[in-house]
C-alpha cells in the first residue's frame, strides 16, 4: 500500500496580489497522479480571499484541510503544517507556484526504488510554462557533502519546496523562525540525510513575480540575513561540519559583495552603518578559520583586498564561487 504524503502549503494574501494563482497552485496538486495525499493548507492570517478559496478546496475534496492562522509567518505556518501532518513523506509547495502532475508519483517511486535515499528533489524551472511528461527519469543518488556544496556553490537553488522528505528528517528538522529560513532548513536538512535522490526532470515550476516575496524588501532583510548566517555558523557549521567552513565562509563573502554592496546607496545611514558592522564583525570573527581551512589559496589572498575594496567583486567571478 502506497504512504501516505503531506502536502504542506502556506497561504497569506496571494490572490488578491495575483488573482487565480492560488486556485491553479492548488489545482496541481489536487490532479497529482499520485492519489495518496494529504494537503495541509495553513492559511497565515489572510485578509483577503485566499482563506475561502482554501475552504472551497477542501469542501470539495475530504484530502485537503484548512488551517487558519494568526499571522505569524512562512516559518511559523510551515511548521504549523508540520506539527498537524501525518504522511511518512512531506512535501511543501508555495501557494502561487505549479507542481507537475507526476511530481509525487515519481519521486516517491524513486525513493522505493533507492530506500537508502531520504529526500528526494526534482527539477525546477522559472522559464518554462508548461511541463512535458516524464517516461523515463533522469537521475542521481548523491550524499550530503554533494547537497550541502551544490548549494553553497550556487548550482543548486535553497529553496524547501520540490522535495520529498521523509518523516524521519523533517521531525528532525523544523522551521527556524529567521529571514534567511530557506537555506537555513536546507543545510540542515541535507546535514541529516545520509543519501539524496536527485530528479534532473522538471517537476516544479517556480513562478517569478515582481512582488513576491523572494524579491520584495531585499534591502529590509539585509540585516536578518547577515544574522541568519552568523548563527548558522556558530551553532551548525563551525561546532558540527568543519569540513564545510571554506564553503560556507565564501557564501557569506560572496552574499555582501555581491548582494548587499551594490544596495548600501539605497539605506539610510543608520541602516547601512547597521550592516556593515554586522558584516565586518563576522569577517573579523571567521577570517583566521577561512584562513586555516582548505579554501584555495588565490581566494584567501583575495579575500582581504575585496574586503578593503569591495567594489572589485568582479574577480569574484574571475575566481569562481568556490
Amino acid at each position: 500500500m502506497e504512504d501516505l504524503v503531506s502536502v504542506i502549503v502556506p497561504v497569506y494574501n496571494i490572490e488578491i496580489r495575483y488573482p487565480n494563482a492560488l486556485e491553479n497552485c492548488l489545482s496541481s496538486i489536487q490532479n497529482q497522479t499520485y492519489k495518496n495525499i494529504e494537503v495541509i493548507l495553513v492559511d497565515d492570517g489572510s485578509t483577503d480571499s485566499s482563506g475561502d478559496i482554501c475552504d472551497s478546496f477542501a469542501a470539495r475534496d475530504n484530502r485537503f484541510k484548512v488551517f487558519h492562522t494568526e499571522n505569524n509567518g512562512i516559518s511559523a505556518a510551515r511548521n504549523y503544517g508540520i506539527d498537524n501532518s501525518h504522511g511518512e513523506f512531506v512535501f511543501f509547495s508555495d501557494d502561487d507556484d505549479l507542481i507537475h502532475p507526476q511530481c509525487i508519483e515519481y519521486l516517491y517511486k524513486l525513493m522505493m526504488a533507492n530506500p537508502e535515499c531520504e529526500l528526494a528533489r526534482g527539477g525546477s524551472n522559472i522559464e518554462v510554462s508548461t511541463f512535458v511528461s516524464i517516461t523515463s527519469p533522469n537521475y542521481i543518488i548523491c550524499d550530503s557533502d554533494y547537497m550541502v556544496k551544490s548549494i553553497l556553490c550556487g548550482k543548486l537553488s535553497a529553496t524547501p519546496w520540490n522535495q520529498l522528505i521523509s518523516r524521519k528528517i523533517i521531525d528532525e528538522v523544523k522551521f527556524r523562525i529567521t529571514t534567511f529560513e530557506d537555506l537555513d532548513f536546507n543545510l540542515r536538512v541535507y546535514w541529516r540525510a545520509k543519501k539524496i535522490l536527485l530528479l534532473k526532470d522538471i517537476t516544479y515550476l517556480w513562478i517569478q513575480r515582481e512582488l513576491s516575496d523572494s524579491h520584495k524588501n531585499k534591502i529590509k532583510r539585509v540585516s536578518g540575513k547577515l544574522s541568519t548566517l552568523d548563527y548558522l555558523y556558530y551553532h551548525d557549521v563551525k561546532p558540527n561540519h568543519t569540513d564545510h567552513i571554506s564553503y560556507f565562509l565564501w557564501y557569506v563573502y560572496v552574499y555582501f559583495f555581491n548582494d548587499v554592496v551594490p544596495r548600501l546607496h539605497l539605506m539610510n545611514e543608520n541602516y547601512r552603518q547597521e550592516v556593515l558592522f554586522k558584516f565586518k564583525t563576522f569577517y573579523a570573527a571567521t577570517k583566521k578559520d577561512y584562513m586555516k581551512s582548505d579554501a584555495p589559496i588565490k581566494k584567501k589572498m583575495i579575500l582581504p583586498i575585496l574586503v578593503r575594496f569591495p567594489k572589485m567583486k568582479k574577480y569574484i567571478s574571475i575566481i569562481g564561487k568556490r
